[in-house]
């Protein structure tokens, strides 16, 4: 069964945290942010559904997230303290010789999949992500890519304008009058 937990933060209120799917693209699930809340997209053989819930959590402060697959639902919790549960008829993804093959994507969508959002979203999202559990596989494969470039390193502090790598430099003229 399909299961991610992980550390977020971010001030951005829209757009994609994980997509996965199946490798024959019939079943996926979209976990993201809108309005700086928890959406849950997703669509099986049965069907597709959208939720969302929970508090906004585009505070800048860490959250662990945690997108559970149980044997009828979907679970969705916040600092370990569930905020979404929904009904699931079947399983995500289907086992193919014992084993969950799934394609997973990070703070953004496959070019062809926009369209077929049940609900359409800004994919860009700006935040950082630390101590990936995906599958209960533990950080593996992620920690590499990470540790090579250091674009993909989280900003030891941050604030509102922070924007990721955190390199460079940007001069606003803002005039509130």
């Amino acid at each position: 069964r399909f299961t991610a937990e992980f550390d977020f933060r971010t001030y951005d209120a829209e757009g994609v945290i994980l997509y996965a799917e199946s490798l024959d693209n019939t079943a996926w699930i979209l976990l993201a942010l809108r309005e700086g809340k928890i959406e849950i997209q997703f669509k099986n053989e049965f069907g597709t559904k959208v939720t969302s819930g929970g508090k906004a959590i585009n505070d800048g402060l860490w959250h662990i997230i945690s997108v559970e697959e149980l044997e009828h639902s979907i679970s969705v919790k916040i600092a370990k303290e569930a905020v979404m549960s929904i009904n699931s008829p079947g399983t995500l993804f289907k086992q193919s010789q014992g084993f969950l093959e799934t394609k997973v994507y990070i703070a953004g969508l496959p070019r062809k999949v926009g369209s077929s959002l049940v609900k359409q979203i800004n994919p860009r999202l700006d935040g950082c992500i630390r101590a990936w559990n995906l599958m209960n596989q533990g950080h593996s494969g992620v920690k590499e890519v990470i540790q090579e470039k250091q674009s993909k390193h989280c900003l030891v502090s941050v604030g509102r304008g922070s924007f990721y790598p955190g390199t460079g430099m940007a001069a606003f003229q803002i005039n509130y009058s």
